[in-house]
């Protein structure tokens, strides 16, 4: 038996590149901004008004940070949707300048009474005239080579320095004395750690 071909063709395709190329290049459109950071004097919600503060629009997630003295001072805010799906608000995060003073303080002692007096400004940025003593946490730790026991016994403004006034007294092995410095004053060191409470 014999095979009969009906129809036999070879098929070649040739590909080659395009003529031309043309390849345009630009910035392409503005995209939105992403999280933007804000700061005033106050809450932010005394500066937003239609959706927009300081004059700029808005958007979910951007920040605020208060530098007004006060009891909301340093605080950050995120801009937000309210609970449920309601309107879009400021809410309170974290306090991110927590006022903290660490330092190594010598102090003098005369018959069991010692002063140390640190400038405010050292340890926050708010002005003196906005504080009172009751603003001020101050833990500290007296060192010395025999047993101590101390406390504050008072805490004032003068000026623009925060007063500590202390009162301590020593055990020497078997008796309790006032702590001095002595005639030729030598200081002891106060480790110190004040925050500030608004």
């Amino acid at each position: 038996m014999t095979t009969e071909i009906v129809v036999s063709t070879d098929d070649l395709t040739v590909l080659a590149p395009p003529d031309t190329i043309e390849l345009l290049l630009d910035f392409g459109p503005t995209g939105q901004r992403g999280s933007q950071i804000f700061s005033g004097i106050g809450e932010p919600a005394d500066f937003t008004s239609g959706g927009q503060i300081f004059g700029q629009d808005l958007y979910l997630n951007d920040y605020y940070i208060n530098a007004a003295p006060g009891s909301d001072y340093s605080y950050l805010y995120q801009y937000r949707t309210g609970a449920g799906g309601s309107a879009n608000a400021w809410f309170k995060l974290i306090k991110i300048n927590p006022t903290i003073y660490s330092a190594i303080n010598d102090v003098y002692f005369t018959n069991g009474d010692g002063t140390i007096e640190i400038p405010i400004s050292n340890i926050t940025s708010i002005s003196a005239a906005s504080l009172s003593a009751s603003n001020f946490s101050v833990q500290y730790n007296l060192v010395n080579s025999n047993p101590i026991a101390s406390s504050i016994s008072s805490i004032s403004i003068s000026g623009t320095d925060l007063v500590i006034d202390l009162k301590a007294a020593e055990f020497d092995g078997s008796s309790w004395s006032n702590l001095d410095s002595g005639v030729s004053p030598i200081p002891f060191s106060a480790h110190m750690f004040i925050t500030v409470v608004i």
